[in-house]
């Protein structure tokens, strides 16, 4: 099961399910850039992830700040803006947060209707295990 939040320039992240179930999950984050990808294990221990997707897409409109995600370990963030002209831009990082400690981030912009509108509830499958 993979899920792909594909960015408007082709830049991704890509979860991969390696079992679990939605309360308990185990997956692998990978963000592919033009020039670098790196890739980490995730522990989930809820479903924190759709529902924080879900938020930047029903904010569709804009939002003030930044939003901000983190797994529970911490091997995935996200930082997420709203640029007041339709596109979340978001930064994400990937990474080993224990010796020997190495991220890799980079910017991912979406759009901030039908695009992450999509990307929501292809997250919300995910995670439900229906992906």
């Amino acid at each position: 099961m993979e899920l792909v939040l594909e960015a408007e320039d082709g830049r991704r992240l890509t979860l991969t399910n390696l079992g679990g179930s939605a309360a308990d999950l185990r997956y692998s984050a990978r963000l592919t850039t033009e020039t670098a990808e790196a890739g980490v294990g995730v522990w989930e221990y809820d479903t924190r992830f759709p529902q924080f997707i879900r938020d930047l897409a029903d904010a569709w409109k804009g939002f003030e700040g930044v939003k901000q995600y983190a797994s529970t370990e911490g091997h995935l963030s996200l930082d997420c803006e709203h640029d007041g002209l339709g596109t979340v831009i978001c930064r994400v990082t990937v990474g080993q947060v224990w010796e020997p400690e190495w991220s890799l981030s980079a910017v991912l912009r979406f759009g901030a209707g039908a695009h992450l509108e999509r990307l929501a509830a292809e997250s919300e499958a995910f995670f439900a295990g229906r992906a």
